[in-house]
């Protein structure tokens, strides 16, 4: 669930884009949509994309997290704001939300000076936590992040300059909108093999597993897993 660690990166992106970017272009607030992310957020300008592929070890085995990220910088007042989300990798689910948000609180105190308790927030009924923390000793930052379902939300907010007045209310947290997630497509699979057939989404993987068990009549057991890319929740079929 690693996330934070790109920040740092993202402060010499924006430092950049701010020496070529013309703050008269800044025509004021906006919401900016994605339906695939199924949020909408008003942003002071329409956001950089960003992708990114992040590792981690998970149960021993090597899995790669697809982190979609959104960068919109206030040039006027240089601050940055950041919206990103994360589903789990194929075949993984969060069984634990309490574990969801410490493990991300924890890598948080880790790697930065944290300035604040972390709080229990809700938003649209959905769980969240609420962190300040500091980088390089310079970068103030608020970190918002919720868990809805298998899907993971993050907002932070970025002062790009010391001397920036905080300020408790802002429309990027405010203004968050959680929408329904699109109906997504299927397709049709026949297991090898296999006597019957049924419906899954496009990303999906089969596991065989052997079963050594003198108790038992089983002797392997074959799991199909599938994803709904619109939504990140899993679905398996053993």
């Amino acid at each position: 669930m690693r996330f934070v660690k790109f920040i740092y990166s993202l402060i010499v992106l924006i430092l950049l884009l701010l020496s070529v970017l013309d703050s008269t272009a800044q025509k004021g607030w906006s919401v900016y949509e994605d339906e695939v992310g199924a949020f909408s957020v008003k942003v002071p300008i329409v956001p950089i994309k960003q992708a990114q592929e992040v590792l981690e070890e998970v149960e021993g085995e090597e899995v790669t997290f697809n982190i979609q990220m959104y960068i919109s910088t206030d040039l006027v007042n240089q601050v940055n704001y950041i919206m990103a989300y994360h589903d789990f990798p194929l075949g993984y689910f969060l069984e634990d939300k309490e574990t969801g948000f410490q493990v991300t609180l924890e890598e948080i105190r880790q790697q930065y000076k944290v300035i604040s308790k972390p709080d229990t927030i809700f938003h649209q009924g959905f769980e969240g936590r609420r962190i300040e923390f500091i980088i390089e000793d310079t970068y103030y930052c608020e970190l918002r992040f919720y868990i809805r379902g298998n899907r993971v939300y993050k907002q932070i907010k970025q002062y790009l300059n010391k001397s920036s007045i905080r300020t408790e209310s802002d429309l990027f947290f405010e203004s968050l909108h959680f929408s329904p997630f699109n109906h997504p497509d299927f397709i049709d699979l026949n297991p090898e093999s296999e006597s019957f057939s049924l419906k899954v989404f496009e990303k999906f993987k089969e596991v065989h597993d052997s079963v050594i068990d003198d108790q038992s009549y089983i002797e392997d057991v074959h799991t199909i897993y599938s994803v709904n890319p619109n939504s990140g929740g899993v679905f398996s079929l053993e």
